[in-house]
């Protein structure tokens, strides 16, 4: 499922393959109207290099960064064939001291 992280900084350090995706999550008007898709893009990663997005509270470090709507794609049956059912990453995460937890209707865009 596509969500923000719950804290103020992510890192992804190491994956197994590729899969990480970021976009924009979809929006709503007032009648449940979709006024705008979710667009999800692949990342792309050159080996030996780290990825850092922001969290849903980072707002509290700086309020004109918003966190990072994010998820993993999909595995099709062309990937289970490459070997790539199984995906694992190596993600550290990064909050600020008494930091509040965001819900997971927050995180998840449960509306």
């Amino acid at each position: 499922n596509n969500h923000f992280d719950a804290g103020s900084l992510a890192f992804a350090f190491m994956e197994s393959h590729p899969g990480l995706q970021v976009g924009t999550r979809e929006r709503k008007d007032a009648d449940g109207n979709i006024i705008e898709p979710e667009i999800m893009e692949e990342v792309s990663r050159p080996d030996g290099t780290a990825l850092c997005w922001p969290g849903t509270n980072f707002k509290d470090i700086d309020r004109s960064v918003e966190g990072t709507w994010h998820g993993v794609r999909q595995h099709t049956s062309d990937d289970v064939a490459l070997g790539e059912e199984n995906r694992w990453v190596l993600v550290a995460f990064l909050d600020k001291h008494e930091e509040t937890i965001p819900s997971i209707e927050e995180t998840h865009g449960i509306d």
